[in-house]
């Protein structure tokens, strides 16, 4: 599954976004703005144009943020701009060597913790205004910290080369796309992902995912699903096997009773010797520790002992 669509901010000028369609473009994420709340100059007539001929749009920010603060902002920037507009394709953080540059210029030189902490903070704000958050990253900024956030948020990749080398939602293969409807270059993209489709389905209500049966064991021993016949009714109206998570919790305090000590094994020590030190058996130390051959322990290894 994939989809073809192109990216464009005010210097396309203003496209003729019926012609665009008409070529087979499917989707365009437009540059909804820069910086302190500077507002694209062709966004509110690329979006406008773009929604009512019915071709899907994303959007992104480009961010000059110095701190986590402004790039929380800026995400407020974003999602205010865009609040009168059907949104089909993610919300996008835009940061590049020219948002390093101007930092500098400002007398802030951001390592690539500073920038995965922006990048993070801006995208957690976008998903809490309820829109799909996706980061925008070249290779460069991936391999030295936006890699930490691709379990967490969508890559818009930007890799101008035959394929990309990497897993990603969206990835921008040129920025010499020749398209009917825009005068000059404008980038060209392809989505591995039907976003309007997932988008169409998630709310701002959305259902957490189902917790595990331990997470809810958890839970339960915390007294989050309350006692009794109640906590039953709770955990089934959830859509939890009561059973399940019942004997799971008392697996837990089962654990949590048991006494654990630990032994240093010592020059002439035998596992045998050990567990009857202990009152306990060779097999279940062995068990305990992962150990395959009982017959080989070494001195210094420290062994666990739980009765």
């Amino acid at each position: 599954m994939s989809f073809k669509g192109i990216d464009v901010s005010a210097w396309q000028g203003r496209p003729d976004w019926k012609k665009v369609k008409e070529s087979g473009i499917e989707f365009a994420i437009l540059r909804a703005g820069y910086g302190k709340n500077h507002v694209d100059g062709s966004f509110h007539y690329n979006a406008k144009a773009c929604n009512e001929i019915g071709l899907p749009i994303g959007v992104y920010w480009f961010s000059y943020a110095l701190n986590v603060d402004e790039a929380k902002r800026e995400a407020d920037y974003v999602c205010n701009a865009i609040e009168d507009y059907k949104i089909e394709y993610p919300v996008c953080f835009d940061y590049e060597y020219d948002s390093i540059n101007n930092a500098k210029k400002n007398g802030v030189i951001p390592d690539y913790a500073l920038i995965q902490a922006m990048a993070e903070a801006f995208l957690k704000r976008v998903e809490e205004r309820g829109y799909y958050a996706m980061n925008y990253s070249n290779l460069d900024f991936l391999n030295h910290g936006f890699e930490k956030l691709t379990s967490r948020f969508d890559t818009w990749l930007a890799q101008w080369s035959s394929k990309p080398s990497r897993e990603c939602g969206i990835w921008q293969y040129s920025d010499k796309g020749s398209i009917p409807g825009i005068a000059g270059n404008v980038d060209l993209n392809i989505a591995y992902k039907d976003y309007p489709a997932i988008i169409a389905g998630k709310t701002k209500e959305e259902k957490p995912k189902k917790k595990t049966i331990k997470e809810l064991a958890e839970e339960v021993i915390a007294g989050k699903w309350g006692n009794g016949e109640d906590r039953k009714a709770r955990l089934t109206a959830a859509g939890y096997n009561y059973n399940s998570v019942q004997k799971k919790v008392n697996e837990l305090l089962a654990a949590k009773e048991q006494k654990v000590e630990y032994y240093t094994v010592r020059f002439g020590d035998t596992l045998s010797a050990i567990a009857k030190k202990y009152g306990t058996t060779y097999q279940k130390i062995a068990a305990d520790n992962g150990i395959k051959n009982p017959n080989k322990i070494y001195i210094g290894q420290k062994l666990k002992i739980v009765k």
